[in-house]
């Protein structure tokens, strides 16, 4: 008995030293694996970012291309471009000179009348000086005024669709000078009104308090429009109407009063009179 006891525990021994070294081993096998897990898991996720880059450079390889492909095309319009403005800038001062010819003198007349002056009498003119200003042959004086979305704009607000009342806004929002709006239908009025909204102080001459309402808005700098003018004028209105700036262009007199001159305020004056006939020095203000 004593020898089997020998011999089993001689066995154990041996039994325990051989799981000693098999778990030494195992524990060896797992550290290696973690270490090959953790170099897969990295090389995994560097190849997912190879991929994201590679995809992203392929994007934008592909835009690159597509933008030379379109700038490729946009070169030949781009050279029209360039030689349509070298032509246009050769003809821009008589073109600025007869659209502000038309602010200025037009307003007043007819359509045809215009028309006539336009390219009866202004183009003509300056081709034939002795050193001719060369002028669009197909000037529009709106297109340089304003375009389309204005227009669209002033007709939402109550101006009509006709060509002669587009140019008459323009003008009238163009000019340097205090207009004069001859509208005895008052569609120009209430264009006027709407376009300015509560912006706008409306008076007539002879209105209770009219020059105190001209004083604040010269002084505020806001936009006056004097309604239902006759053919004789206030003479208190001279200095106003002809812009008779005193002290360092600061004041302008209204009657005995000196007002400050806001350089924003802006004098709109409407008739219903059909035919006016105002003195000279009226009509040259």
């Amino acid at each position: 008995k004593r020898q089997a006891l020998s011999r089993a525990t001689a066995d154990l021994a041996a039994a325990q030293e051989k799981l000693a070294a098999i778990k030494t081993k195992i524990a060896h096998l797992n550290e290696n694996l973690a270490k090959l897990t953790a170099k897969f898991e990295k090389a995994t996720a560097d190849k997912l970012k190879c991929q994201q880059e590679a995809e992203a450079t392929a994007g934008t390889i592909s835009l690159a291309n597509r933008l030379v492909g379109g700038l490729a095309s946009e070169n030949v319009r781009w050279a029209e471009a360039i030689q349509n403005f070298r032509h246009q800038e050769s003809k821009l001062c008589g073109d600025i000179l007869l659209t502000t010819a038309f602010v200025s003198y037009l307003g007043f007349f007819t359509k045809r009348y215009r028309q006539s002056l336009m390219d009866g009498t202004w183009r003509p003119y300056l081709s034939q000086l002795e050193v001719p200003i060369p002028v669009n042959p197909t000037l529009d004086p709106l297109r340089v005024l304003t375009d389309d979305a204005d227009v669209a704009a002033w007709q939402n607000q109550g101006l009509p669709a006709d060509r002669m009342s587009t140019e008459n806004a323009a003008i009238l929002l163009s000019c340097e000078r205090w207009p004069l709006a001859v509208d005895p239908q008052l569609q120009g009025v209430k264009w006027i009104k709407n376009r300015y909204g509560e912006n706008l102080r409306v008076t007539q001459i002879g209105q209770k308090g009219y020059l105190q309402t001209l004083e604040r808005a010269l002084e505020a700098g806001d936009v006056v429009l004097i309604e239902n003018l006759e053919e004789s004028i206030d003479p208190v209105l001279g200095p106003l109407l002809g812009r008779e700036v005193i002290k360092k262009g600061r004041f302008i007199k209204i009657g005995d009063k000196e007002c400050e001159y806001n350089p924003k305020f802006r004098l709109i004056l409407h008739t219903k009179l059909a035919n006016p006939h105002y003195q000279p020095e009226l009509q040259a203000q």
